[in-house]
């Protein structure tokens, strides 16, 4: 059934009426959807903003939305000429307060989906062709807005859609609360503060519910009646600026700086970024952690065990990362290191009201509205499941499947988001493989196609970095370490993303589909697959059992994970293979090289996984042992004898038989002999109990290898 005709008047019915948010889709050419977005700003009195390109100026970059997160307005104007960037979309909708409309400028509908995006060259790799494309994604987002009367049409030929009248105004509550759910957020988040210590709270909400405002109302109260100092962390400084608002309209006398408040009573608030926090541990009466489903659950869990007052508040749906793969990853975690946690929802919205036309919308084109699977009654045969290249075509005419898979993707990875649902359906380099039923997703891989004949003209000036193109990051990045322009040209398939169900995880699904991915590239002329992500012990152990090799190891530290981001390549042809051993062969001459600098902080089981991986290190001399013993036996300090202790702990990083060892033991040990920390350093991360015992532990780690037979045989 088509949607009703639009009266004329209707915007003069909605500024003077109480209404949901709508969205507004305007088609046509750029230079009348302008006009027409001109003429509804024009009659809006409050505020609006417009992202991307406008009358006679340059609007907001769709790519800067970020920087808009957290502030309120009656109009939203997004120009899909200037390019389509779903995360802009999901997360700017938020802004638009009750009563505002979002405004979505485009080319006519049949013709939109063979426009050529300005953003495709920035989110789709180099090299392929675009020139024919037509993208699946604004196709879907059209269906959606076809099967939905209360989104507005407008094009010249006239308006179509129906008018969403708000029926039940939700009343308002005294004081700086707007919903009774907000209250109680607030006072969740005092008693963490005032009550019984290692009882955290977890804060979950859809956006627009006001759990960011609840934690600046709830600092306030803190600080007004306790003179609390307060500390508060998120991905980004500015998804914290909710939060520093409500704040500072409620605390008394504050001196204000940037991200800071401070009472001339006594108490504050500030913003530290997570890795300052675990890097300096900073005092605080309470902790808040904003947005904490984008960060990755060891930070958390380190973040949960230095503080005893702490708030975890995230979106469940939304573009920082999915509420969903919080509670699966860090939620068991926490309920085993504090089982005292208290878990508490936000369900009433405070900028808009229940129902809203817009949210509703947008849930449904970015498939956040997906409904979680079935759990498993038992383990699965893993004979009856298909492993298969899924096309993009196919989920778009099978939607049950589309939902099936993205959820499994937010499931499994912290940083699934909008944009991924885009590459999802039109990145000309993935290609989509699952492992499946009939009728059900168990586990599913996002691979892009890098290098080859697209980068061979410029493969010269990508080893010399002079050119960086878009995409082909294991082709580049290898190219250009190396100063070797052959490797830009070899064929890569690179895994972007490996998910599998949650409920069956630990069973070999996800090492199946490694394996038969491996056959795909084989069959299909790639040189090497690989993969770059953050490296821990624990990845690492995963595709080390899957014959995937540590090539290089970034140099820097993820500002949200704190980790190092790690290649992991595994040789598929005769040429892959030569260049592969090549490849480690420089990484760990560097590897070693680089330890004492900046690898220095790195986890030790990493440490370990990565020497593992190298040629076999030979045991050391037995001149070396002679001294080990006597070390063992007490004489002599761990410095004179520190290149033997050295070329030890290397040789027992490639061991498998030494389960008498623990892992405190042999953190020291690495931390000491191969990464460079100074005693003191140790014992102050390893809460050992000054140099004596450090040095107690390493007599003891010493004597456990020398004696053993199956270690180290004394001749």
């Amino acid at each position: 059934m088509s949607a009703p005709t639009l009266p004329d008047s209707w915007l003069q019915q909605r500024l003077s009426g109480r209404f949901h948010r709508q969205l507004v889709l305007i088609s046509g050419s750029e230079t009348w959807t302008m006009a027409q977005a001109e003429q509804i700003r024009q009659q809006f009195s409050g505020r609006s903003l417009w992202v991307g390109h406008q009358p006679d100026k340059t609007g907001v970059d769709c790519a800067a939305y970020r920087h808009y997160l957290g502030r309120e307005y009656d109009l939203l104007i997004y120009n899909a000429f200037s390019g389509i960037r779903a995360n802009a979309l999901m997360a700017l909708s938020g802004t638009v307060i009750q009563n505002g409309l979002m405004l979505l400028l485009c080319p006519e509908r049949k013709s939109w989906p063979a426009f050529t995006d300005p953003q495709w060259t920035k989110r789709f790799s180099y090299g392929f062709d675009l020139s024919s494309m037509q993208s699946r994604f604004i196709n879907w987002l059209l269906e959606q807005a076809d099967s939905d009367k209360q989104v507005i049409t407008l094009t010249e030929k006239g308006g179509t859609g129906e008018m969403a009248a708000i029926t039940c105004p939700l009343p308002r509550l005294r004081g700086p609360y707007i919903t009774e759910d907000q209250q109680q957020a607030v006072e969740a988040v005092i008693k963490v503060a005032t009550g019984h210590r290692n009882r955290p709270l977890i804060l979950t909400a859809d956006r627009g519910r006001g759990k960011s405002s609840a934690l600046g109302i709830a600092a306030a109260s803190l600080i007004n009646l306790e003179k609390k100092h307060i500390l508060i962390t998120a991905p980004a400084i500015e998804q914290t600026e909710q939060c520093f608002i409500h704040a500072a309209k409620n605390i008394e006398s504050a001196q204000r700086h940037p991200y800071q408040l401070t009472a001339k009573a006594g108490g504050s608030i500030r913003f530290q970024p997570v890795d300052q926090i675990i890097r300096e541990n900073t005092g605080a009466d309470l902790l808040m952690v904003d947005e904490a489903a984008a960060i990755p659950a060891p930070l958390l869990k380190t973040l949960a065990e230095s503080y005893s007052r702490i708030v975890f508040s995230s979106t469940v749906h939304g573009y920082e990362g999915c509420g969903r793969g919080f509670e699966l990853r860090f939620k068991p975690v926490l309920q085993t290191l504090r089982p005292q946690a208290r878990y508490l929802h936000i369900d009433q919205p405070v900028r808009w009201q229940q129902g809203d036309c817009l949210e509703n919308f947008w849930f449904k084109v970015m498939l956040m509205d997906s409904a979680k699977t079935v759990p498993a009654a038992a383990p699965i045969n893993t004979d009856k499941l298909v492993f298969m290249q899924l096309q993009p075509d196919k989920l778009i005419k099978q939607p049950q499947l589309l939902h099936q898979l993205f959820e499994l993707l937010i499931n499994a990875h912290y940083q699934t988001s909008p944009d991924d649902l885009v590459r999802l359906l039109d990145a000309p380099q993935s290609r989509l493989f699952v492992l499946k039923t009939e009728d059900k997703i168990f586990a599913a891989i996002l691979a892009d196609e890098e290098g080859g004949d697209r980068l061979s003209h410029l493969d010269a000036d990508i080893a010399l970095g002079k050119r960086r193109v878009q995409g082909h990051l294991l082709a580049q990045n290898l190219s250009h370490w190396l100063n070797n322009s052959t490797l830009a040209g070899l064929r890569y398939l690179r895994i972007v993303r490996i998910a599998v169900a949650p409920d069956f995880w630990q069973q070999g699904l996800g090492s199946h589909c490694l394996a038969e991915l491996s056959q795909y590239a084989k069959a299909h002329n790639f040189d090497i697959v690989g993969s770059s992500f953050g490296a821990t012990g624990q990845l690492m152990r995963f595709w080390q059992k899957n014959d995937f090799v540590p090539c290089r190891l970034g140099l820097k530290q993820d500002m949200a994970s704190g980790e190092h981001s790690i290649i992991v390549l595994q040789g598929l042809t005769e040429q892959g293979r030569h260049t592969l051993s090549a490849i480690r062969s420089e990484f760990q001459r560097e590897f070693l090289a680089l330890l004492p600098g900046p690898f220095q902080h790195i986890e030790s089981e990493l440490v370990r996984r990565v020497i593992l991986s190298f040629p076999a290190i030979e045991a050391p001399l037995m001149s070396d042992n002679h001294k080990l013993k006597r070390f063992a036996e007490g004489y002599g300090t761990v410095d004179s004898i520190f290149v033997a202790l050295q070329q030890l702990c290397l040789w027992w990083c490639q061991q498998s038989d030494t389960d008498d060892i623990t892992e405190t033991d042999t953190d020291a040990l690495i931390r000491y002999t191969l990464q460079y920390q100074s005693q003191q350093q140790i014992c102050d991360a390893m809460e050992i109990n000054g140099r004596k015992a450090f040095t107690k532990l390493l007599r003891q780690l010493v004597c456990a290898l020398i004696f053993d037979d199956k270690i180290i045989k004394l001749e």
